[in-house]
């Protein structure tokens, strides 16, 4: 959703800051053998596991050189069942 630029598309108008927010869902594994994935909920020990997670997170434009986006994700298969916050930092090529 657009969050900052025209006034026609986002929620606060900017001539020279644009940003989304963004609502996410995902899920992702790593393995050596596909046939060594567990694909259930919880994790299994000495398996490849499937992790899900989601979160919110606020993409900027920084005039056309980089993108830079802060973003809190919550990942369903962590113990400890804390929120995760990070920063994704990417150049425009």
């Amino acid at each position: 959703m657009p969050f900052t630029g025209p006034k026609r598309l986002s929620l606060i108008q900017s001539t020279f800051l644009y940003s989304d927010l963004v609502l996410f869902a995902d899920g992702g594994f790593s393995t050596r053998s596909y046939d060594q994935i567990n694909w259930n909920w919880e994790p299994k020990p000495n398996r490849y596991n499937v992790v899900y997670s989601a979160g919110l997170a606020w993409r900027i434009n920084l005039f056309g050189y980089a993108i830079i986006e802060p973003y809190v994700a919550h990942p369903f298969q962590r113990s400890n069942k804390d929120w995760v916050f990070g920063l994704f930092l990417k150049g425009m090529d």
